[in-house]
């Protein structure tokens, strides 16, 4: 997958405004799966275990509400 993103940027010459591509950022974001489960250690406070539910064109897991504003990882258990 190549992700391009061009961000506008905007000149004034006289009393004329245009815009004009400023920047182009591309950089090749391929994604690599583990062919075998690795061992993962982390320090945490709490676990749950959910099951990841499409949501649009990705997925979703519902925390504890008093999760909210905190760090977590979510880690893929099936392939």
């Amino acid at each position: 997958m190549l992700l391009c993103c061009i961000i506008p940027k905007k000149i004034s010459s006289g009393t004329t405004e245009r815009s004009i591509c400023g920047y182009i950022i591309a950089t090749n974001m391929e994604k690599k799966i583990a062919e075998q489960p690795m061992k993962i250690e982390m320090l945490g406070y709490e676990v749950v275990e959910k099951m990841a539910m499409p949501s649009g064109n990705s997925s979703r897991i519902y925390l504890p509400v008093d999760w909210k504003g905190k760090r977590v990882r979510a880690v893929r258990l099936e392939k």
